[in-house]
C-alpha cells in the first residue's frame, strides 16, 4: 500500500486546504495566507517560522505535510550593451 498523505505547496494553498495542517486550524491557515500575501511567497520551509503563532513545534508536525518548495528561476537577463 502506498501513502496516502495529503500534501500542500504552502505558496499556493488555499486557507481550507492549510487549515488541515497538524497545528493549524482556521486562524493560523489565515495568518499564513495573509502574511504570503504582504510578503511574497515563502523560499523555505523554514520560512514559516515567520508566521506569528507558528514555532518550531508547530513546524515540526507540519513538515511531513509540506511539499518541498522550488525556487523560483530567475528571469533570463537582458544581453548588456548595443
Amino acid at each position: 500500500a502506498g501513502d496516502n498523505r495529503f500534501t500542500v505547496n504552502v505558496n499556493e494553498a488555499g486557507e481550507l486546504e492549510l487549515a488541515q495542517l497538524p497545528g493549524l486550524g482556521p486562524v493560523m491557515a489565515r495568518r499564513l495566507v495573509d502574511h504570503r500575501r504582504e510578503h511574497g511567497g515563502f523560499a523555505t520551509v523554514e520560512g514559516l517560522l515567520d508566521v506569528p503563532g507558528i514555532g518550531p513545534a508547530t513546524l515540526a508536525a507540519m513538515r511531513p505535510y509540506l511539499r518541498p518548495i522550488r525556487r523560483p528561476k530567475p528571469p533570463p537577463r537582458e544581453p548588456s550593451g548595443p
